[in-house]
């Protein structure tokens, strides 16, 4: 029994001893292998978040986002499509024989080696991009290269470029002439087109006045004899002949205009300050090309571009011009009218209200020795309604820059670049700034001083300015 009790008592102390053991193991915990440390520098996922490795993982992400953005913009995902800018509609390119204006496209009558006149290439373009009432035309000559359809190929200054068929006037080859003919032509020592008259040399080579330049006009060139080269002109002898005036209603008035084509019910001029437009033929009038008026009759003339009624004071048929007389700002006014812009009568017609041009002073004529033009010449201008300004030119071989600015009467400010041409001692060219759109002539009288015309609407308004610079 008493070893039975003995046995018993020695298990339990063994049973407590092994207890006591295992709490100690529990209480003081070996240190971790060091391998175990070195896992999260390794970058694995479950050691980062054991670890409460928040910022590196995300940085992972971070990195694994970007990826999937490039590999978005890569391959076109949607918001790499999205933040294009979207790309401007091009405007379609002019189709062959198109024209900045509601007109049809015709043929030519124009043949290779000839003489035209029409407007530069650049000029057309222009007018397409903003608009074709907004573009200055200027008609200067040009020789057929090849004619087309629709368009033909021309030659100006040794530049060739295709012109639509409907801007292009034809002068036909081998034409002559004889004392008294309206002829169609260009300003064969200056540029630009005219029409003169012929008061003498030969039949193949008239010496002509021109006669779309007031007879007193401060150049000169209203009084100034030119002689024309042979198949350089064409003789106007009948009404709605291109190159011939006509009266376009607008309103109760009407503007005037140059006959460049007419078709399908039709008709493109080109009018004051080089604006051309399509108007409806019912709504345009021939004008003859030789009026028959004499002293006493009733006449309706174009003045600043728009017809007014005037009275006929005399003729003059050797130069080609009707002396009338017309009210002007409350006072009679005399001007000698060309041949060719007399219309004897405009059913429904108001006269056009516009302010006189201050005369300008007498000047000597052209000296016709070749002089160097190049350089920049400044100077003073004064218009009609107290226009005063100061202008600015800048000559360089064929090519006319330039900038006019000023005021008229009551502070309202105006200002215009220019562009244009030099050909011999002359000087033509055009400017357009918002609702100014002027036309520009003038020569130099001597090697240092340019004096001229500036005619067109200045703020909207009619004007007619002239001016001297000098370098």
């Amino acid at each position: 029994m008493k070893r039975t009790i003995l046995a018993t008592l020695v298990l339990s102390l063994f049973a407590l001893s092994i207890v006591g053991c295992s709490g100690e193991k529990k209480v003081e915990p070996t240190p971790e292998p060091v391998a175990n440390t070195e896992k999260p520098a390794e970058g694995g996922d479950e050691a980062s978040k054991e670890e409460g490795g928040d910022e590196a993982g995300k940085e992972e992400a971070g990195k694994e986002e970007a990826g999937k953005e490039e590999a978005g913009k890569e391959e076109g995902g949607d918001e790499a499509g999205k933040e294009e800018a979207p790309k401007e509609e091009e405007k379609p390119a002019a189709k062959p024989g198109e024209i900045p204006f509601e007109f049809p496209t015709v043929a030519t009558t124009a043949k290779a080696g000839e003489f035209v006149l029409a407007p530069p290439r650049d000029w057309i373009d222009k007018g397409f991009e903003k608009g074709g009432d907004k573009q200055t035309f200027i008609y200067y000559s040009a020789e057929v290269v090849e004619p087309g359809e629709v368009e033909s190929k021309l030659k100006k200054i040794g530049k060739e470029e295709m012109i639509p068929n409907s801007m292009i006037i034809a002068i036909p080859k081998g034409e002559k002439a004889k004392k008294g003919d309206i002829l169609l032509t260009w300003w064969q020592s200056g540029s630009g087109m005219k029409r003169a008259i012929v008061v003498g040399g030969s039949d193949t080579e008239p010496v002509v006045r021109y006669l779309d330049v007031d007879l007193d006009n401060p150049s000169g060139l209203g009084t100034k004899e030119d002689t024309l080269k042979p198949d350089s002109f064409h003789v106007l002898s009948k009404d709605w002949e291109a190159g011939t005036s006509v009266a376009i209603k607008a309103g109760s008035s009407y503007k005037h205009g140059i006959l460049v084509s007419k078709a399908d019910g039709k008709v493109l001029t080109v009018g004051f300050a080089g604006r051309m437009s399509v108007d409806n033929e019912a709504d345009v009038t021939a004008l003859p090309v030789a009026p028959s008026v004499k002293k006493g009759d009733k006449v309706w003339i174009p003045f600043v571009g728009s017809f007014r009624e005037a009275e006929v004071q005399k003729v003059d048929a050797k130069i080609g011009r009707v002396f009338v007389k017309f009210e002007f700002a409350g006072k009679d006014k005399e001007q000698a009218i060309a041949f060719g812009n007399v219309a004897t009568a405009l059913e429904g017609a108001a006269p056009a209200k516009v302010e006189e041009a201050p005369k300008a002073e007498e000047t000597p004529k052209v000296d016709d020795k070749k002089v160097t033009l190049d350089g920049v010449y400044k100077g003073k201008a004064t218009g009609t309604d107290g226009i005063s300004a100061e202008i600015m030119l800048s000559l360089k071989g064929d090519n006319l820059t330039g900038n006019i600015k000023g005021t008229r009467k009551g502070g309202e400010k105006f200002n215009s670049g220019f562009s244009g041409m030099v050909k011999g001692n002359a000087i033509n060219g055009a400017g357009r700034n918002k609702n100014t759109t002027l036309s520009m002539t003038g020569d130099v009288r001597n090697p240092k001083e340019i004096r001229g015309t500036i005619t067109g609407n200045v703020n909207g308004v009619q004007s007619k300015i002239t001016f001297t610079a000098t370098r």
